[in-house]
């Protein structure tokens, strides 16, 4: 499936539209090193809670980065439920 998006920044903080029928969301880069990983962070609700999301460029990133995003996310997102964060798989096809 693809996903076609526009997406405004200022800084860090993005807007981001992908269509008429879908909420514009907002988006914005908690964190990154440029090479091994970032931290999305959005403060507008989708389906009732806000989300983190941590991309590595590996697709079995090392420890340490995950970590240090995590150290990130419990900092700056005062009470974000940790629990809403998933792993998820990157098959040899992606």
């Amino acid at each position: 499936m693809n996903v076609t998006a526009v997406a405004t920044c200022n800084g860090p903080q993005c807007g981001i539209y992908f269509n008429e029928f879908v909420t514009n969301a907002d988006y914005r880069v908690l964190d990154t090193d440029y090479i091994n990983y970032a931290i999305i962070y959005s403060c507008v609700p989708i389906f009732g809670q806000d989300f983190a999301t941590i991309l590595t460029r590996a697709r079995n990133p090392d420890q340490r980065y995950i970590e240090r995003a995590l150290s990130v996310i419990y900092q700056r997102i005062p009470g974000y439920y940790f629990s809403n964060l998933v792993s998820t798989y990157q098959g040899s096809a992606c």
